[in-house]
């Protein structure tokens, strides 16, 4: 008797896994373009990585700026005077 209880256990089980190995390929790409609340959260990401990039690319000019004026007066500084700059 729990030979058959364990092999009808194993067919069941067996049975259930089988249609579970079903899966499908969404194209993610396509729905998200045709949701118009996804395309203006796209535009206005891009506006703000662009504005962001002009403000380090700003930044680092006056940086490299500084560091080469740095570099000019180095040879006139203190020592004091360097580790204050």
């Amino acid at each position: 008797m729990k030979k058959k209880i364990l092999v009808l256990t194993v067919i069941i089980i067996t049975a259930f896994s089988g249609s579970a190995q079903k899966f499908a390929y969404v194209d993610t790409d396509y729905i998200l373009t045709k949701v118009p609340e996804f395309v203006q959260a796209e535009e206005k990401i891009n506006d703000f990585s662009t504005q962001w990039q002009q403000e380090i690319e700003t930044v680092y000019a006056e940086v490299e700026q500084m560091y080469r004026d740095y570099q000019s007066e180095q040879i006139l500084l203190t020592a004091e005077m360097k580790t204050k700059r």
